[in-house]
């Protein structure tokens, strides 16, 4: 018997840009104010660097004074940095106390300057400046091939043969009647595989093993798809996607029934919608397997490219199903001073057909007001979700 054959991926692309760096400056600085009070700052540290996005920390010791503090950050050091992080209250304590800022709308391979500041009654006082230089568009780069899966739960163009009837399948298939394929993605070791498949290609990307949140297998198939997008997303430095709308998924729904990548119109009515926004489309047998074959699957191959889109080894389509996952909101047109990524799933089991589910993703870029959420990454992550 032939395995069924599989829906390939099409893709409505946006662009993409991402990094991660760590760095570190240690130096404590200690300033007195005219009351005779002293403030000290501990080191400053900058984490999660992507290409418009950073998160910086550090620490400050209001010397028994009411002191409030927060970032100052720019492109030129040797003057003011005139854009700052919100102001947070530290109290009046003697011990050094914790403040961090999450930074948006920065520059693509662009370094800036971060200091603390620091104010109370008598005085202001700055802290030690750190640096960091941004991501650029090519900074968090693609495979340089398709990471076929391993173990094969599922037909893919590698493992397309004939199979005698009774002879084994991959895991996320059985035999039906009058030798029949018939998809099992509830099965406990296609989820196995699946998730064993996604760690050797994480591995090939020098990232850690996806840990799914305890209640994973009871999630609905938008619910998982956020988990997965966020883990890819997350593990890259990129990040979250802050959840699933119902609003959006309407129209990821539609795009499901019909096979093809969704869109979001004009006339949308979701909160906060920009019109920015990016599809996914995959014929599949799991959230997991279409999550496989967008971000690992997606680029050139010869006679075996999954991609529609990908017509060459340099063509534009190549992994833009992967940018779509991993795209940063503010690489989208944002006339806001920042914006957020929301989305919604489809899923219509076996509309691919041959026993292939619909699955399609819809990544909507939003500002100011939010659309409700009934399924965010931070329940995943309080249900143990790690990336």
């Amino acid at each position: 018997m032939n395995p069924p054959v599989r829906r390939r991926a099409v893709l409505a692309k946006v662009m993409l840009a991402s990094s991660l760096f760590v760095i570190a400056n240690v130096d404590v600085v200690a300033q007195a104010g005219a009351n005779g009070s002293v403030t000290t700052f501990g080191s400053v540290t900058v984490t999660e660097v992507g290409a418009t996005t950073a998160n910086v920390s550090g620490s400050v010791d209001p010397g028994g004074t009411d002191t409030t503090a927060w970032f100052a950050y720019g492109v030129n050091d040797t003057g003011s940095l005139d854009s700052t992080t919100m102001v947070q209250d530290l109290g009046g304590g003697t011990a050094l106390v914790s403040i961090s800022a999450s930074i948006t709308g920065l520059i693509p391979d662009t370094t800036y300057y971060v200091q603390p500041v620091a104010e109370n009654s008598a005085i202001i006082t700055y802290g030690p400046v750190a640096s960091f230089m941004t991501g650029g568009s090519n900074t968090l780069s693609n495979p340089p091939a398709d990471h076929w899966a391993v173990p094969a739960y599922t037909f893919t163009p590698v493992n397309d043969h004939q199979y005698r009837v009774g002879q084994t399948l991959p895991a996320c298939w059985r035999w039906g009647r009058n030798g029949t394929f018939v998809a099992r993605a509830s099965a406990p070791h296609c989820l196995a595989h699946e998730v064993a498949a996604t760690n050797r290609a994480q591995r090939e990307e020098r990232l850690p093993a996806i840990v799914l949140p305890r209640n994973f297998a009871a999630l609905s198939a938008p619910e998982q798809s956020l988990v997965l997008v966020d883990i890819e997303r997350v593990s890259r430095g990129e990040t979250p996607v802050l959840g699933v709308s119902a609003s959006v998924n309407v129209f990821a729904q539609l795009g499901a029934r019909a096979n093809a990548d969704p869109s979001l119109p004009g006339d949308s009515g979701v909160a906060g919608a920009t019109y920015a926004w990016a599809a996914n489309y995959a014929g599949a047998v799991s959230p997991l397997d279409a999550n496989y074959e967008w971000m690992y699957t997606d680029g050139w191959d010869g006679k075996l490219t999954f991609n529609y889109d990908c017509t060459g080894p340099h063509a534009q389509g190549c992994w833009g199903h992967r940018d779509n996952i991993l795209a940063d909101a503010n690489w989208m047109p944002c006339n806001e001073s920042s914006c957020s990524i929301v989305m919604g799933a489809g899923y219509v089991r076996n509309g691919a057909g041959d026993g292939f589910s619909s699955y399609t993703e819809l990544f909507v870029q939003v500002s100011g007001v939010m659309p409700t959420l009934y399924y965010t990454w931070n329940q995943a992550v309080a249900a143990g979700a790690k990336a």
